[in-house]
């Protein structure tokens, strides 16, 4: 199993979410996106895989490095995020969808670190915009 991070569903409501201001505030685990290195041996094209909670992910692979959009999927087959990689680092905007396709949070990454993140409510309506 792979350390595959996406854009993860994060309840406007949940503690602590509802009281961070800046991305220093963030936990660790949301404040970068890890570089993605494929298995020493992938050639180039699409990598599927599984990961945790029984959720799927496809990422084209360039040179050993994922190369364009890493998706992941919940069991059901829906979208859970869509994160952009240029050279295996997370770059622009990453998108976190629930089990329902509501968009839930949207993440911008500049060279795999997180400098904007918004969250949005159940509606899809934007509820917090947090950057540093």
């Amino acid at each position: 199993m792979l350390g595959i991070v996406g854009c993860s569903s994060i309840e406007p409501t949940q503690q602590p979410y509802q009281q961070i201001t800046s991305i220093q505030q963030l936990p660790e685990q949301y404040r970068a996106h890890p570089r993605y290195i494929a298995p020493k041996g992938t050639k180039n094209g699409i990598k599927n895989g599984t990961i945790s909670q029984g959720r799927t992910y496809t990422v084209p692979i360039k040179n050993g490095l994922g190369e364009g959009n890493l998706d992941i999927f919940y069991p059901n087959g829906q979208l859970h995020s869509r994160t952009p990689l240029v050279n295996g680092y997370a770059q622009g905007w990453s998108e976190g969808y629930d089990i329902q396709g509501v968009l839930k949070t949207k993440v911008l990454y500049k060279d795999s670190k997180t400098i904007r993140l918004q969250i949005y409510d159940n509606k899809g309506n934007l509820v917090k915009d947090i950057t540093d």
